[in-house]
This record gives C-alpha cells, structure tokens and sequence, in this order.
C-alpha cells in the first residue's frame, strides 16, 4: 500500500468525506462513468458517501476534486496543457485544497482516476472478480504532481481475465482484441489482430516463381513456407513504411 510522505489536505476522515466530486457537463460519457468510479471506490474505501456537485467556469468548491478537462478543470489550473495532452495521457495534481485527475481524451480521464486509486489507496484490480480495497475510514492526498503517458501506443495483455472492459480500464489496457465500449474510452483498433505481417505487406504474390526465387536469393524477398506469398524482408525501410501504411484499420482512437 502507498502511503504518501507529504500530505496536502483530507479526503476522508472517520468516515466522513470532506471533499466534494465536481461533474462538469461538458466532459465526455467516459470521463462522467470516470467521476462515478472514484466516488463509488472511495465510498468501498471509507465508507463515506461523496457528493457530486455540478461546476461550470469557475465556480468551484474551494475543497474540491475535479475531474476531467472540462472547463472548471481549465479555470482553476490554468497552467495545465489539457487540450494538448495524448489520448492516454493523464494528470494527477494538487493545488491549494484542490485536486485534478483528469487527462487526454478519449481514456486519460479514466486512466487518471485508475492509477491515482491504486498509487495513493492501494486498490489493485487483480481480475474482473478479484480486487483489493483497503479500508481506511481516513484518507488524505499527497502532494502530487504528475503527467504521464503509457510507452506504448498499444496495450492488450491476452488472457481471458483481460478481455473484460472494465479490467483493461482499470489496469490502463486499450488493445481491440476484446473490444472496449465508448463510454468506458472506447480502444485502439489496427487491421487484423496477429499473424498480419505477410498477408498486410503485399498486394499480391509474385506470379513469377523463378523471378521470386531469384530475388530470393538476393534477399531482397523472404520467403515463407507457411504462405502462399512472398514479402520483402521488415529490415527493409521502404517496405516497412508501406507495411505501417497499410496495417491500420481506423486511425488509433
């Protein structure tokens, strides 16, 4: 469990909240179920029931946590890129005695919330029926400031336990080989799902088998026992650039 060295204000004590969610109403669904999720865990966590208050522009609680990049969020941190930031990119950040969690869109809102629950309260969603909540009746927030983005683009850990939506959120996985519906982010989705090299890289085999195994031999094809075409070797840059070209089948979203 993370308990944070440096503590800026009460989330939670004995029970009892003493902070407000603020729900801004331009946020997307996503970044709304968002808003749900962490009021619904901390509630599991303290036992204390978080209202969820309305804020437009600058009318925030001055004790409050705000999530997403709407436009309270854009009021009281300023300072915050949050129009520019990836669709994975989240934020996590105190300012006087409030807190932003929020991020890229379509999923960084979500992600912010996931990560900020297991980093600061020790929640770990271990499988889609299997979760540790620690119970503690008092909470406060460290002092965080963080931006960040996952290092890869695509994150789709294959196991039965991963393909439930709501696991790959919480544990930051975008990957389409089990979709993931819009309100909860929506995923990343290429042309086909593996074994695509070969039959993405050409339009056509080479009719001419002697011409093929020719180039073969001067390795500027592979060839592929498996299949029934032939390709250009990935190490070839142009190849590989029509390769990239042709492997997506939406751009990421």
């Amino acid at each position: 469990m993370c308990f944070p060295a440096q503590a800026r204000f009460t989330i939670a004590k004995g029970g009892k909240a003493k902070r407000v969610m603020v729900w801004q109403p331009e946020v997307t669904l996503a970044e709304s179920n968002a808003v749900r999720e962490l009021a619904g865990t901390l509630e599991k966590i303290t036992g204390a029931s978080f209202v969820v208050q309305e804020a437009t522009g600058s009318s925030v609680p001055e004790r409050a946590i705000i999530v997403g990049p709407g436009a309270a969020a854009r009021a009281v941190f300023p300072e915050v890129p949050l129009d520019k930031l990836g669709p994975d990119e989240l934020v996590m950040k105190v300012q006087g005695g409030r807190l932003l969690l929020a991020g890229g869109r379509p999923r960084g809102t979500l992600y912010a919330v996931s990560r900020f629950l297991q980093e600061q309260y020790g929640v770990r969603w271990w499988a889609p029926w299997a979760a540790t909540i620690p119970a503690r009746r008092s909470l406060r927030v460290a002092d965080v400031d963080v931006r960040e983005q996952p290092a890869f683009e695509y994150r789709d850990p294959y196991w039965s336990a991963a393909f439930d939506p709501l696991w790959k959120v919480h544990n930051c996985a975008n990957g389409g080989s089990r979709l993931v519906p819009e309100d909860l982010g929506g995923c990343v989705q290429y042309k086909g799902f593996c074994h695509t090299f070969y039959p993405a890289n050409l339009k056509a085999p080479l009719a001419d088998a002697a011409s093929a195994y020719r180039s073969y031999l001067l390795g500027t094809v592979e060839f592929n026992p498996d299949c029934d075409i032939w390709v250009a070797p990935a190490g070839n840059k142009s190849i590989k650039a029509i390769y990239v070209d042709r492997i997506f089948l939406v751009p990421a979203r």
